[in-house]
């Protein structure tokens, strides 16, 4: 099996200079909140229920300004908005097949020194009107799709989740790993995600050289997969993973060493919360050298049914270093969740979040600054 490197067809749409991703946004998304303080910018969806913000990542800092832009699909309009970091300005826009956005990933996957953009879900048309699943590259700066990937068949899932590895087998540039379900997993390789074919295996463990990926991980899931960064400190990558804890109520999220050691358990507040939705490496937020980890709970009911929360946590110890809650009914805070680098300039990493608005989603860039002087650590979704 293999995924071929065909030419370009995505249509590429370059919005305006600063044109915004959507009409403007208020930054709390209710009049008067006073944790609007909090919120550095907010970018809301152009059209109802198209499902923006359903995933989003940092892409990395293509502009040097510090701050890491955020690519956010619509997974209903089949699009990714790519947003500056800095002020949520947006700097370009993919379109694709029905589906594309359910999985984004991003990595110097070249070997450039620049990050790229990979985007999975994307449904192609098949044999007798059947579909496969398709992934396709595209540069982090311009938006230029330089690969594509096919799934091996028709009905074939390929792409419906992507895992940024880093560089795991040592060739200098950052390795892809694929989800394809009911089928095994593929590796894209960095000498192979732009052109060539990956290695297929049932499990990451089988397709990655020891000791890369901790065995814990070894049968999980692709989706369930985050690489965190070195949270403790060990020279090694961290990874976390959403884990249920029915036993005792609440679910849970493990942070696994890059080491051969017990992974560190995270609880969440309740047992429908939703804690561990979505997490990302949330970059050094309390300035104490190791990166910390934040977290989604679309779920939470602390302010509103379904209003959300994110946590922000350290990585070095797991306390709470920043709660933020949605008071907004359904608005579902923390549905996808990352770090936007140092946006305000003092010294910390900020992180963003997506929630809903009614009909649209929006994204906001929250600063981690803790001296900001709130009642309480809240955000209006």
């Amino acid at each position: 099996m293999s995924a071929a490197f065909l030419s370009c067809v995505l249509l590429l749409t370059l919005a305006p200079p600063g044109d915004r991703a959507a009409p403007p946004a208020d930054a709390s998304g209710v009049a008067g909140d006073p944790a609007a303080a909090r919120v550095l910018w907010a970018a809301r969806s152009d059209t109802p229920w198209d499902g923006f913000g359903a995933e989003a990542l940092a892409l990395g800092d293509v502009d040097g300004d510090g701050a890491l832009e955020v690519a956010v699909s619509s997974v209903g309009a089949a699009r990714v908005d790519v947003l500056s970091g800095k002020d949520g300005a947006r700097r370009y826009t993919l379109r694709g097949a029905p589906g594309f956005g359910l999985a984004l990933a991003a990595g110097d996957f070249d070997g450039d020194d620049r990050p790229e953009l990979a985007v999975g879900g994307s449904r192609r048309p098949g044999a007798r009107g059947a579909s496969r699943g398709a992934v396709t590259v595209h540069e982090g700066e311009s938006g230029l799709r330089v690969a594509e990937h096919l799934g091996d068949g028709a009905g074939h899932d390929f792409g419906e989740a992507l895992v940024s590895l880093g560089d795991v087998d040592a060739d200098g540039r950052d390795d892809l790993l694929v989800g394809a379900e009911p089928t095994p997993r593929q590796l894209l390789s960095g000498s192979t995600v732009r052109a060539g074919a990956g290695r297929w295996g049932a499990r990451p463990a089988d397709l990655l050289p020891a000791p890369r990926l901790p065995e814990a991980l070894a049968d999980e899931p692709a989706g369930t997969l985050v690489r965190l960064g070195d949270v403790d400190g060990d020279g090694l990558a961290d990874w976390g993973r959403a884990a249920a804890t029915a036993a005792e109520g609440a679910p849970a999220l493990l942070v696994l060493s890059g080491r051969p050691d017990a992974p560190r358990e995270l609880r969440g507040a309740a047992a429908d919360d939703g804690f561990g939705w979505s997490l990302a490496d949330a970059g050094d937020v309390d300035g104490d050298g190791f990166d910390d980890v934040v977290v989604g709970a679309p779920g939470d009911d602390g302010l509103a049914p379904d209003g959300g929360a994110v946590h922000v946590l350290s990585g070095r110890t797991g306390e709470t270093l920043l709660v933020l809650r949605g008071a907004v009914p359904d608005g579902r805070l923390g549905s996808a969740v990352g770090s936007a680098g140092d946006v305000d300039g003092d010294g910390r990493a900020d992180v963003f979040a997506t929630s809903r608005d009614g009909a649209h989603g929006v994204v906001r860039v929250f600063t981690t600054a803790p001296d900001v002087a709130l009642p309480a650590a809240d955000a209006r979704s």
